[in-house]
């Protein structure tokens, strides 16, 4: 009797420390779709088009970013490169003010920063200003200093506090859907209704050709010529025409 009652007890150990390990997990589900879908709502859509527009048509895009925002700047140059624009970026401080006092009007600086306070990302902002730049700014604060100085800031959420206090690295959640935002509608943009039902056109043309091609080559008359181009044609095994 006393081994059965101890098997219970350590069970409903196990099962309650499941429960706290589940609800665990849910509330940081809760949390992070709650952080998404601030950002989202969030998002100005007049100005998200003049933005999209700038993105369109710069000639350079130079992604900055100093400290804990790093990895969304290096990931959205890298984006933006697949979509054919010619991305600038580096964790170097010095080399991102250079090139910052190289651009034109005809150019994109675009900053990250969750706090939207940084003196390094300032004195680079203010270089691009000064030679006509305009300045894009991701961050979690819209009343920053840096807010101040950009020309378009997109604002993304930041929940965190409600998971865990105290001292912590900021999450890069919401910074990096806002680069996902933007890559996703230029690639829309980019093809357009027309182009993306030519688009579905074309692959079937090209799928019925290919499915025809390869009826047609196993249907032959009996003759040896006709067998040979079977066997040139590419097919891995005789057709049973050819076997005979």
């Amino acid at each position: 009797r006393d081994a059965m009652e101890q098997q219970e007890t350590a069970r409903r150990t196990r099962e309650e420390g499941q429960d706290e390990l589940r609800q665990a997990l849910l509330d940081i589900q809760a949390n992070r779709e709650e952080e998404l879908r601030a950002t989202i709502q969030a998002i100005d859509t007049r100005q998200l088009r003049r933005v999209l527009s700038l993105l369109r048509s710069c000639e350079v895009i130079e992604v900055v970013s100093e400290g804990r925002s790093l990895p969304v700047a290096l990931d959205a140059s890298i984006r933006f490169s697949h979509l054919g624009k010619r991305c600038v970026a580096s964790a170097l401080h010095e080399k991102t003010l250079a090139f910052a006092q190289t651009l034109t009007p005809k150019d994109l600086l675009m900053a990250f920063s969750t706090s939207g306070r940084d003196a390094g990302l300032e004195e680079v902002i203010s270089a691009a200003k000064m030679r006509g730049a305009p300045v894009l700014l991701i961050t979690c604060d819209s009343h920053s200093p840096l807010a101040h100085l950009s020309d378009y800031v997109m604002t993304a959420s930041n929940r965190e506090q409600r998971l865990i206090e105290g001292s912590h690295a900021a999450s890069l959640l919401s910074p990096n859907i806002l680069v996902e935002v933007l890559y996703y509608l230029l690639r829309m943009v980019s093809l357009g209704p027309m182009a993306r039902g030519s688009a579905v056109v074309l692959g079937f043309i090209l799928w019925s050709r290919q499915k025809r091609g390869r009826q047609r080559r196993y249907r032959h008359p009996y003759s040896d010529n006709e067998r040979q181009l079977c066997w040139e044609s590419g097919a891995s095994t005789p057709c049973t025409l050819c076997r005979r």
